[in-house]
């Protein structure tokens, strides 16, 4: 999926238990918060983030820029 947030805009709280994959920051940027950091983590264009069984999380763009997402999810047959 390709997903653009504006800024300003949240994409809430939500764990990968059933769908596991990575997200690709293709412009913009993004702030994750995640449960396994006590820190929100700054994503920047070319940076991934891996979503294992593990992650539950959030992401805000605090940027003044809307920010494009590559998303590829793995479901379990």
């Amino acid at each position: 999926r390709r997903l653009t947030v504006q800024p300003g805009g949240v994409i809430a709280w939500h764990d990968h238990a059933a769908v596991q994959g990575y997200a690709v920051i293709v412009s913009g940027e993004m702030v994750e918060l995640r449960n396994s950091c006590l820190d929100p983590i700054i994503y920047r264009a070319g940076d991934i983030a891996l979503e294992d069984a593990d992650t539950a999380h959030s992401w805000r763009n605090e940027g003044q820029r809307p920010a494009v997402i590559l998303v590829s999810h793995v479901i379990a047959r």
